[in-house]
C-alpha cells in the first residue's frame, strides 16, 4: 500500500524528496512528510490515512510526463562495462506493490546487459512479469508501458508503469482465470522501439523477458493460443 524511508537529516529528507520529484518513472502519485522520514504511495486515500495517523503532510508528486530516451551510463558496447543492478518496483490493477520478493537475474540470464532483481512474488491465483527494454546504446528509460487483459472473463483489467532509468519493469497480481488468460502489454516511443507482446499468464506464475529495438514487433511464442482466447482477429 505504502512505502516509507527515514533519514539522519531533515536536508537529506528535502534532498531525496526533490530527487523523486524529477523522476518520470517514480513509483508513486503521493508522498506523506514527516520529520525526518518520507512515505510514498500511488493512492490518495492510504496517503490520506497515513498522514491522519503520523501527522504528515500530504504532498501531490506531480512528476513530469514520460519521455522515453536512451540512458548513456558508459559505452555497453566495451568491455568490462556493467551497469548497476535494476530493481523494478511492480505495478498491479490497484496500484504499485511495494512488499514483495525478488531474486537476482544476470545478463545471461535476461539476455540483456542490464542485472536485474526479478519480482518473484504474486498474489494467489494472479501472474507477473518482469521486463527490460534497451537499445544497443543503453537502458530505454521513461518509456510508458501498459498491461491490459484480452479475457473476456476479466473485464477492464489493467495497469500501467513506466521503464526506470536502468530500462526496467514489472507487472504483478495479474488476475489469472482457470486454463490461463490472455493479456497484452504495449509501448511505443517514436524512432525509438515499439513493443505488442501477447502472452497467456498461468496462475501463480511469474517470468521474464528482453526487449530491444531491433524488434519493432514482438510476440510470444503461444500468441496463437492467446489471439484465439481473446478472439482477436
Amino acid at each position: 500500500m505504502y512505502a516509507i524511508a527515514t533519514f539522519a537529516r531533515d536536508a537529506d529528507r528535502r534532498a531525496w524528496l526533490a530527487r523523486a520529484r524529477d523522476e518520470a518513472w517514480f513509483p508513486a502519485g503521493w508522498a506523506v512528510v514527516g520529520g525526518r522520514w518520507i512515505a510514498w504511495t500511488s493512492r490518495a486515500d492510504v496517503a490520506a490515512a497515513v498522514a491522519h495517523k503520523t501527522r504528515g503532510r500530504v504532498v501531490r508528486l506531480e512528476l513530469p510526463a514520460p519521455l522515453a530516451h536512451v540512458t548513456h551510463v558508459c559505452d555497453v558496447s566495451l568491455a568490462p562495462c556493467r551497469l548497476p543492478v535494476a530493481r523494478p518496483v511492480p505495478a498491479a490493477p490497484g496500484g504499485f506493490v511495494y512488499s514483495f520478493a525478488t531474486r537476482l537475474a544476470d545478463m545471461g540470464d535476461m539476455d540483456s546487459r542490464t542485472d536485474v532483481r526479478l519480482v518473484t512474488s504474486t498474489d494467489a491465483g494472479t501472474a507477473g512479469i518482469t521486463g527490460i527494454v534497451e537499445s544497443k546504446q543503453g537502458p530505454i528509460a521513461d518509456l510508458k508501458l501498459s498491461v491490459r487483459a484480452l479475457d473476456p472473463r476479466l473485464p477492464s483489467t489493467r495497469a500501467a508503469t513506466i521503464s526506470d532509468r536502468w530500462g526496467s519493469f514489472a507487472f504483478t497480481n495479474l488476475p489469472v482465470r482457470p486454463g490461463g488468460s490472455c493479456y497484452v502489454i504495449s509501448a511505443y516511443a517514436p524512432h525509438l522501439i515499439s513493443i505488442r507482446y501477447g502472452a497467456v499468464f498461468t496462475a501463480n506464475e511469474t517470468s521474464q523477458v528482453t526487449w530491444g529495438t531491433d524488434s519493432s514487433r514482438i510476440a510470444a511464442a503461444d500468441t496463437a493460443r492467446c489471439a484465439h482466447a481473446a478472439r482477436i482477429p
